[in-house]
């Protein structure tokens, strides 16, 4: 811990020191306000497949889909809807 030499970021209060304080980003700057990050302010509705995305029977020891491939399909199918 003392790597990270503590009393160089911080006053004797154990304040953040204002010159470091100052370089984070304000206002939209932030990462809590950037709308790519922010699901509030940017919503757009869910384009699901119309296909199913699981199977119905299965055997032991049967394998009829792997996730990955399933995800794959996923995409495919949005992205043909966009």
């Amino acid at each position: 811990m003392k790597s990270y030499k503590a009393e160089e970021l911080f006053d004797e209060n154990g304040k953040f020191i204002d010159e470091l304080a100052a370089l984070s980003p304000v206002g939209n700057r932030r990462m809590g306000a950037n709308p790519h990050v922010n699901g509030g302010r940017e919503l757009i509705t869910l384009a699901l497949p119309t296909s199913p995305i699981t199977r119905s029977k299965s055997w032991a020891g049967q394998v009829l889909a792997e996730a990955p491939r399933k995800l794959g399909d996923f995409f495919r199918d949005i992205f043909r809807m966009n």
